[in-house]
């Protein structure tokens, strides 16, 4: 088989993996990545661990530092206060021994007056000597709860902790994870295999993957207005055309869709079929004349639309559409009948090809 593009759903997989900064050239790269930073996560991790110890260890052996400081600071400015006092204790007694005396009032007003403020300064001393060291070794006890807190949370938060040590790569990891159980990665996965049991077609077959299709004007499919479409799998060989619309869905997303009604594969593929239909026998108008003239004359080319099943079957409804899965589509493709001539798959083949740039 002869292959032109790569998988729509996996391009746009490799894009949303780059964009968070992840390297990935092909899809399989994607789970090895993976791989990689799990292991880079799990050898970081015990790291992290043993730095976040070596920390708390250091921490602590600051905090008790700082405590030692603080109290042979607190016992020197404890012992300024006390000896400050006894100065003022000493002074207040002298304050009492001046007596009124005639002549010398003026000085044993003063004295009192002295006494008094002496009184008052050593009563506020004594009252505010703890919040004086308090004031003095402010920067010290600070310094001490932040140590503390930092100390604290370490111990309660280490899981927390490693993971802001390790934010590059935990948000790396997160996103990877994310996209593998995005539909993006159940697209290309889907996809891939298609292309895979593909390529055990001879090579009398093309296939051309991801093909983008538009037509010169717009045409009308079922009541709406139609001018483009995306294929996942376009497969042209002796035994006819095939628009092939991949579904690597679950259980769950499949009963939505079919019982919300909402874009089945079958509209989908059928909307395609058509358009590549008209592409393909150059129907311009689309009347009822030239398609009944196309379909009498031997130069129509037809095309089969396949939903190829690489998830969870979808139900089945009366149709033309072929549902199948992925491991039957070469089989199936090899045991249809012989409509087209390696000239006419040449011809068609040089219509298609030049939408992939070499």
């Amino acid at each position: 088989m002869i292959e032109y593009g790569v998988s729509g759903a996996e391009k746009e997989l490799l894009r949303d993996v780059r964009s968070n900064g992840i390297p990935a050239e092909r899809f399989q790269a994607i789970s090895e990545e993976k791989q990689r930073l799990e292991s880079e996560y799990s050898e970081k991790v015990g790291l992290a661990e043993e730095d976040i110890r070596r920390e708390i260890k250091e921490l602590d052996a600051k905090i008790r530092a700082l405590r030692q400081v603080i109290e042979k600071e607190s016992f020197r400015i404890s012992e300024e206060t006390r000896l400050k006092l006894v100065k003022i204790e000493a002074e207040l007694k002298e304050t009492h021994k001046v007596h009124p005396v005639p002549g010398k009032l003026i000085s044993y007003l003063l004295a009192r007056v002295k006494r008094y403020l002496k009184s008052r300064s050593h009563a506020r001393l004594k009252a505010e000597s703890k919040k004086e060291a308090d004031r003095l070794l402010r920067n010290e006890y600070a310094a001490l709860k932040e140590l503390k807190d930092r100390c604290e949370y370490l111990k309660n938060n280490t899981s927390s902790e490693i993971e802001r040590k390790l934010f590059p790569l935990v948000r790396q990891l997160g996103a990877l994870k994310k996209i593998m159980v995005s539909n993006n990665y159940w697209g290309a996965e889907g996809e891939l295999h298609v292309i895979e049991k593909l390529h055990t077609l001879p090579d009398e077959y093309y296939l051309f993957n991801d093909l983008k299709l538009e037509l010169e004007e717009y045409i009308t499919f079922e009541s709406k207005k139609l001018k483009s479409a995306q294929v996942d799998h376009l497969l042209v060989g002796p035994s006819g055309i095939y628009v092939i619309e991949t579904k690597n869905w679950s259980p769950a997303y499949v009963k939505k869709v079919f019982r919300e009604h909402s874009f089945t594969p079958y509209d989908q593929v059928r909307r395609s079929s058509y358009l590549v239909y008209r592409y393909l026998n150059g129907l311009k108008s689309g009347g009822l004349l030239r398609k009944g003239y196309f379909k009498l004359a031997s130069r129509e080319i037809k095309v089969q639309p396949v939903i190829a099943i690489a998830g969870s079957k979808i139900p089945l409804e009366k149709s033309p559409v072929q549902v199948l899965f992925a491991d039957s589509l070469s089989s199936y493709v090899l045991s249809r009948e012989v409509t087209l001539s390696k000239g006419d798959v040449k011809k068609i083949v040089k219509q298609l090809e030049h939408l992939f740039p070499k």
